[in-house]
């Protein structure tokens, strides 16, 4: 589905809205300091992403996988070596200051 920007009329100057494409893909993001978290790996298939973390970096919140809809979440081999219900994955909750 795209998103038509809307023309605007002569009484409004607020700016249209750009296209906006939805995305279908699993973003694996490293995390940064500056809050950028740029992608460093990206699929169509969470299983291909989540396996890309797991194989590349088990440490935990190095990086983590952004789903299509927004939600994150970043896997720990040391919680799925101690028999974790949830196989290592947990959501990655935003950290408030």
């Amino acid at each position: 589905m795209v998103v038509k920007a809307q023309q605007p009329t002569e009484d409004d100057d607020t700016p249209s809205p750009r296209r906006v494409k939805p995305s279908t893909k699993f973003r694996v993001r490293r995390m940064t300091q500056d809050g950028s978290d740029p992608v460093v790996f990206s699929h169509e298939d969470k299983g291909v992403a989540r396996r890309y973390v797991e194989q590349n970096h088990p440490r935990g919140r190095e990086v983590y996988v952004q789903h299509p809809d927004g939600f994150r979440e970043h896997f720990s081999a040391d919680q799925q070596f101690q028999g974790s219900d949830n196989g290592g994955w947990n959501e990655l909750e935003d950290e408030e200051d």
